[in-house]
């Protein structure tokens, strides 16, 4: 089975042409992060063979490598498990099922706007989400996947794009992480407003209880 398809969208104006919508079985993608993931989670990221690595994935399909130097530039701010995470979305176009849409997106993303918006705002932004996190969890597994996806413009085979934009944003961990401080902290507020409250009571029960 291919792991990734085109599909045309049909544009609003009928006169316009049907545009392909490049796309990825999901349970693939999953399946494929998770194999590559055990072997990331506690390494010491090469940057050089990471650049490498990916250089090698678009001359295979025929297309110019991503500029060394400004790959070096643009990752430059990446933590280690920032590295990792990039190595991560980089090992999961190995596959060579699924790295044929890198070629088939390449008409309207270009090689230096699928790294950029893609691979290496894939490995900044999915922080709190570490390659050891991703292993143990599928549903995290997922997030990433779909985070790769999404930045580099590839769809989610059997999905449109609002609803996979919608099962992201239900799957977020940062999100999750966020809303759960958000409830800790009311939470502990409440508790703070009943103490004291209390207090206040039983301050004004010993008042009453000395007249």
């Amino acid at each position: 089975m291919a792991l990734f398809r085109k599909k045309a969208n049909v544009a609003s104006d009928s006169t316009e042409a049907l545009v392909p919508r490049v796309e990825w079985h999901l349970e693939q993608l999953i399946a494929r992060v998770r194999d590559e993931a055990p072997a990331l989670e506690a390494r010491e990221i090469d940057a050089g063979l990471v650049h490498a690595r990916l250089a090698d994935q678009y001359r295979d399909l025929g297309l110019a490598p991503p500029n060394a130097a400004e790959f070096e530039r643009n990752s430059a701010n990446l933590d280690v498990e920032g590295w990792r995470r990039l190595a991560l979305a980089v090992a999961t176009l190995d596959d060579a099922g699924l790295r044929p849409a890198l070629l088939e997106i390449a008409p309207r993303v270009a090689v230096a706007v699928q790294v950029e918006n893609g691979f290496l705002a894939a490995a900044r932004e999915t922080a709190p989400l570490t390659v050891a996190l991703i292993r143990q969890s599928a549903i995290r597994a997922q997030e990433f996947g779909r985070h790769l996806a999404m930045r580099l413009g590839v769809g989610i085979a059997g999905e449109s794009l609002e609803q996979s934009r919608a099962i992201l944003k239900s799957l977020d961990y940062k999100r999750l992480l966020t809303e759960a401080d958000v409830a800790k902290a009311a939470a502990q507020e409440k508790m703070e407003r009943l103490r004291q409250k209390q207090m206040e009571a039983d301050a004004l029960r010993r008042r009453r209880g000395k007249i």
